[in-house]
């Protein structure tokens, strides 16, 4: 069975709006950290987690508290092996000012590549040892998850090359001695649907490119538990080719409406998005060009947006 780990930055603190590096400094997180462990923790607790493990550092014990309370886990295990990146006489520096004091790029006291990938690579031993088969949950830093994923992609993906996100979620499974990345330097959930949407559709952040239909029903495959068949399916569905000469996107709304027993808001649909488009017919909207293709993702996910947000209220 494959071990998967889960691997989250810790939320922003004072220091990182400041572009300073941290390194073993131990800053907390700010208000803004705080709502991003939130958001990070409501997320994963729709999954099952074995565990949760973190760097013992504040900004990320702190994450990873949140994480662990939202899941039900109390007890963190605190592992060494993924504190943040000894920078040395750098820490608390900007880039610039480290350019400005060692124009060399000799840092004293700084940890060295091998020291860091060699601490790295034990921690990782001991977590697909300790918890083989399970899923858990690794709180860490930025130096430290490049490493991360520089190791396991065999050199692919080069440290540095990644500015790794605030509270992004990264995904690495072990399985018969291999190492694959599922998820790299995501904070897709920290996304509205619609944002998705408009996302996927333009090829925006890292998306692969989808038409208005697939764009659309994507953006809420999770909340509404669509299939991702479903999404291939809708593959023919963009440029006007929709049954009826439908909107793709316009067309992905009322599929999701109808699976799920909400066809009674078909009719409200229709009106809200015929306010904007002028039609619910593909050729007639460009015809019309009251409503780009981008407009009409947008304006059909905003409608699911609003029937998601009342059924939670």
């Amino acid at each position: 069975m494959a071990t998967e780990i889960c691997i989250v930055r810790h939320g922003e603190t004072d220091w990182n709006v400041q572009k300073r590096y941290q390194g073993r400094e131990d800053t907390e997180l700010n208000e803004n950290g705080e709502e991003q462990a939130n958001a990070v923790a409501r997320h994963l607790k729709r999954y099952r987690w074995n565990a949760v493990l973190s760097s013992p550092l504040k900004r990320a014990l702190r994450t990873a508290e949140i994480i662990g309370e939202s899941l039900g886990i109390e007890e963190i295990e605190i592992l060494a092996s993924f504190i943040e990146r000894d920078f040395g006489n750098g820490s608390g520096m900007t880039r610039e000012q480290q350019a400005q004091s060692f124009p060399d790029g000799s840092i004293p006291g700084k940890e060295s590549d091998d020291e860091l990938s060699d601490r790295i690579k034990k921690g990782l031993e001991y977590i697909t040892k300790a918890y083989k088969g399970e899923k858990v949950i690794l709180v860490s830093h930025g130096a430290v998850i490049n490493a991360i994923i520089k190791y396991v992609s065999d050199n692919f993906i080069s440290v540095g090359e990644t500015f790794v996100k605030n509270a992004c979620l990264n995904i690495i499974k072990y399985e018969d001695e291999k190492w694959t990345i599922e998820l790299y330097n995501s904070i897709d959930y920290l996304k509205t649907p619609v944002e998705i949407a408009e996302d996927c559709f333009l090829g925006k952040e890292g998306c692969r490119r989808m038409n208005c239909a697939q764009a659309v029903i994507c953006a809420f495959k999770e909340e509404f538990e669509i299939d991702e068949k479903v999404i291939e399916d809708f593959r023919k569905m963009g440029g006007g080719n929709a049954p009826d000469g439908l909107c793709g996107a316009y067309y992905a709304a009322s599929y999701v409406l109808h699976e799920k027993g909400a066809e009674d808001k078909a009719y409200e649909l229709e009106n809200y998005f015929s306010e904007y488009a002028g039609s619910v017919k593909c050729k007639e909207i460009k015809e019309g060009r009251k409503l780009s293709c981008t407009g009409c993702v947008v304006r059909s996910s905003e409608f699911l947006a609003k029937l998601q947000k009342a059924s939670r209220s």
